[in-house]
């Protein structure tokens, strides 16, 4: 009504699967959707809003739900490089691990006996509550998140400091990762003078 046209959109993809299955549905050089890799896309995002032109190298680490890639950004090119993937951190992991912590203190003898699907509640369940507790710290920071009554919890709850308990590890288990990957590429000559943290587990204290 107001004859505005839509413009390109820019659509992230990760996998090989992921492109080919969007690339089918209407991508290319005379389509709208306009394919590119998460990387090139918080690459994109870093350079063109110029969170990181000050810095002459910087390493990116975004961790999200299936782990954590790494990767360099030249701020001047915005150009993408040495991509790492790791798995020793991820949303899925914190999730069953908060699980496992839950189903013990609730269930105590009869933890492990839940079904497949109580078992996916639960899973689910502290996967919410994960999200929803923040930095206690902060203005808005909440330190506890009901599991609610769907997953039979109804009066359990997850507490932050529960979240960096349970993350701890495998926080520690990504914080080597990380030193192994800086002093490969030291090996090759490249040095970052800046890290940056993206990604949904980017919100979590204990990550950060």
């Amino acid at each position: 009504a107001a004859e505005l046209r839509v413009g390109p959109i820019g659509v992230a993809a990760r996998t090989a699967t992921q492109r080919r299955r969007l690339r089918s549905g209407g991508s290319g050089t005379r389509r709208q959707i306009h394919l590119g890799s998460d990387e090139e896309a918080v690459a994109e995002f870093l350079t063109r809003t110029g969170q990181i032109g000050r810095f002459s190298s910087v390493v990116v680490a975004d961790c999200g739900d299936t782990g954590v890639s790494l990767y360099t950004v030249d701020p001047a090119a915005g150009r993408v490089g040495s991509i790492e993937r790791s798995t020793v951190l991820s949303g899925r992991r914190i999730d069953e691990a908060l699980a496992d912590h839950i189903a013990a203190e609730v269930d105590g003898a009869d933890a492990g006996t839940r079904t497949k699907r109580q078992r996916a509640k639960l899973v689910s369940a502290c996967r919410t509550a994960k999200e929803e507790v923040a930095d206690p710290t902060s203005a808005s920071g909440a330190s506890t998140a009901g599991l609610g009554s769907s997953a039979g919890l109804a009066g359990v709850s997850l507490t932050s400091a529960t979240v960096e308990r349970v993350a701890g590890p495998m926080v520690d288990e990504a914080r080597e990762v990380f030193a192994r990957y800086l002093a490969d590429l030291r090996l090759r000559g490249d040095a970052p003078d800046a890290a940056v943290l993206v990604g949904g587990l980017a919100n979590l204290p204990v990550t950060r």
